[in-house]
């Protein structure tokens, strides 16, 4: 189930630098992977950073389609 959060209750589960999945999708692929690498870098606007490595799939994945989902189990 689908559930849009509160920019609030967002920061609130992001504090602790959760492990989260990143979803892409490209040309009608899609592509999930769980990162610990993240952190808040912005409250207004809110902005979220997240490291991943060139050499991973998920990289060259983001890359091509410039958009990405950060889903927080």
């Amino acid at each position: 189930m689908r559930r849009v959060l509160t920019e609030f209750d967002a920061r609130r589960l992001l504090a602790g630098a959760p492990v989260v999945l990143v979803t892409t999708r490209w040309h009608g692929v899609a592509n999930v992977m769980p990162v610990a690498w993240n952190m808040p870098l912005s409250h207004d606007p809110p902005l979220v950073g997240i490291a991943i490595h060139p050499s991973r799939h998920t990289y060259d994945m983001l890359r091509l389609s410039q958009e990405f989902a950060l889903n927080v189990p």
